[in-house]
């Protein structure tokens, strides 16, 4: 029923669940990109896809080995459905580099029912 709704917008773009081939924001939507900038210090830019008014997670932790990720950040997307900046929203976020320590990355999107799916 919620994929077929003419009222809900499960994955914020802007079109009804019932008109939009896509409804829903899947994990392999989100494009987790992970590059180095020296501008204006070394840092890890990470950089990711989005749905309005989700709780987006970076997570990080220094040993592959560990279970434990540490937060690095977390926020709420902006709720305007469609974004400002048009759609997908994509996050950037820069994590300064320390050479004797890397970390590895991880990213949660959250989508917010309440917001997306007209409740």
């Amino acid at each position: 029923a919620l994929a077929a709704s003419s009222t809900a917008d499960s994955n914020g773009n802007g079109i009804p669940n019932g008109s939009d081939p896509a409804p829903f924001f899947i994990s392999s939507q989100i494009g987790l990109n992970i590059a180095t900038t020296n501008a204006p210090s070394p840092a890890a830019m990470i950089r990711w896809s989005s749905i309005p008014g989700s709780t987006n997670y970076v997570y990080y932790k220094t040993d592959l080995a560990s279970s434990t990720w540490l937060t690095l950040t977390n926020f709420v997307s902006p709720a305007i459905v469609p974004p400002a900046g048009g759609w997908p929203i994509i996050n950037t976020v820069f994590d300064p580099m320390n050479s004797s320590q890397p970390r590895f990355y991880n990213v949660t999107v959250i989508p917010n029912s309440a917001s997306l799916n007209g409740q």
